[in-house]
């Protein structure tokens, strides 16, 4: 049994008992963790302002006999209170949560993981770019998880992947195929623009996560590959995304 402090964003939040709530955390040291908090939903609860979803917060936790931790005290560090007054922004916070909360099991730890995600959410809180951000940091996500598609080289014919026509992907495999093999093989295809705007997105310093936006056909093309890669690779598609997906429709129609 111990008690420890942790630098963590809350990932989710769900109601539990009459005013508890169950919540999700990714520690920067100890990674994803399921946590109890007790009283949080009453109105007087010291803990309440700390554990909103997608909020930084220094939790003190308990470990007793339980694999579920007890939240006893949570001092917010940052709300991104901008970010939550924007509905497009918000959405894309919250798929980026949906998103660590995929790709990482119980107590598995990634600084990594934790430092982008807070440069995610910090960047939708200073009003960049969402959808630009959101993509950008889900593919570093997805990166530092082990789930990166190869595209330096083809895997059929095994020349480099080069600036000519389009470019297909293996969706299960994370695997390229060159122009000319591709015509072969069943694959998603994208444009050559698409792919030199995904590479600059992974080879971007976090300060400039945003700078780069993705406009008509190549972020119509980056949103779908991002959608069907997580599928494939995952196994299920985040409810998350379902949602911008109808948020996007809705802003085209306008």
């Amino acid at each position: 049994m111990a008690q420890f402090q942790e630098a963590a964003i809350v990932l989710k939040s769900r109601p539990y008992r009459e005013a508890d709530s169950l919540i999700t955390i990714f520690g920067k040291q100890h990674g994803k963790a399921g946590a109890i908090a007790k009283g949080v939903r009453k109105p007087k609860s010291k803990l309440q302002a700390g554990l909103y979803p997608l909020s930084y917060t220094v939790v003190e936790l308990y470990q007793g006999r339980s694999s579920l931790l007890t939240v006893v005290g949570a001092e917010l560090g940052q709300g991104f209170g901008r970010m939550r007054n924007n509905l497009e922004s918000l959405s894309w916070g919250l798929f980026l949560a949906d998103v660590v909360d995929t790709l990482w099991s119980e107590h598995d730890a990634s600084t990594e993981t934790f430092q982008w995600l807070m440069v995610g959410l910090d960047a939708l809180n200073q009003g960049r770019a969402p959808a630009t951000v959101g993509m950008t940091v889900a593919w570093r996500c997805l990166e530092l998880a082990g789930y990166a598609p190869e595209w330096t080289w083809c895997v059929q014919c095994r020349q480099p992947i080069d600036n000519k026509g389009q470019v297909g992907l293996l969706l299960s495999q994370g695997e390229a195929l060159c122009a000319d093999c591709m015509r072969d093989r069943s694959s998603f295809k994208v444009s050559l623009g698409t792919l030199k705007t995904w590479r600059q997105w992974m080879h971007m310093d976090p300060s400039r996560v945003g700078s780069v936006e993705a406009h008509g056909r190549v972020h119509r093309e980056l949103f779908e590959l991002l959608d069907r890669y997580l599928v494939a690779q995952v196994g299920r598609r985040p409810r998350s995304l379902e949602f911008l997906e109808s948020l996007s429709a809705l802003q085209d129609g306008e």
